[in-house]
């Protein structure tokens, strides 16, 4: 009797053993064994995605803008990006084809303007095919038509008697006019005016207008002071 308690002893002590060994080796290598697995399986069923390597993303271009208007159609529009990378130029959202740039990252293309605004903004690719941010914007306007040049107090032959007159006339906003050389007042609407000190007799006026594309309409009159 006193034997067969002892065993059944042995025998709770060597099971009790058993499941605490068999508790550890379930903690420290089952669970991170069936973590694993579950985290393959997941990732096996979730959509792999592309990893974007940043570093190889190109800089945006910028350009050189030298020019805001112009009268000549044929221009250079030129820049920088970085080097030896392919450079998209693109104009009122259309493509006008691809340049590389050089070692120093400069491209240069040659455009053709269409009348008004023209607006370019650049994208360069990397070797590896991936694509920069979208340039700023650079707006050209391009116009060869002459501005308007009106004088509303004065005509060709006209004789005057005050040897001190002020001449007035109308341009385009934005336009430059000049009076024998001597710039005149503007108007944010386009009315200009200048004071003149008149010689007895004939008078001769050079009237200027001058566009910001270099667009110019030019008046020559002859006027007479008499007082």
């Amino acid at each position: 009797m006193r034997r067969h308690e002892i065993t059944s002893q042995r025998q709770a002590y060597l099971l009790l053993l058993i499941s605490g060994v068999f508790i550890v080796v379930l903690i420290f290598v089952g669970l991170p064994l069936l973590f694993n697995l579950s985290s393959a399986i997941s990732s096996f069923r979730r959509p792999k995605t592309a990893v974007v390597d940043v570093s190889l993303v190109p800089s945006a271009p910028r350009f050189f803008e030298d020019l805001t208007a112009t009268k000549s159609a044929n221009i250079k529009v030129a820049g920088v990006a970085d080097p030896n990378t392919i450079v998209e130029l693109f104009q009122n959202g259309f493509s006008q084809g691809t340049t590389t740039s050089a070692d120093d990252g400069k491209f240069v293309f040659d455009g053709d303007l269409s009348q008004g605004n023209n607006t370019f903004y650049a994208q360069a690719t990397s070797s590896k095919g991936q694509k920069s941010e979208k340039s700023d914007t650079y707006v050209i306007s391009y116009s060869n038509k002459s501005p308007k040049l009106d004088l509303n107090n004065v005509r060709d032959g006209d004789t005057v008697k005050e040897s001190s007159f002020k001449i007035t006339g109308a341009t385009d906003m934005g336009n430059a006019v000049t009076i024998n050389d001597r710039l005149a007042m503007t108007g944010l609407d386009g009315v200009f005016s200048l004071s003149l000190s008149l010689s007895n007799g004939e008078n001769k006026l050079k009237i200027v207008a001058t566009d910001a594309a270099g667009n110019q309409t030019t008046k020559e009159i002859t006027i007479k002071y008499s007082p």
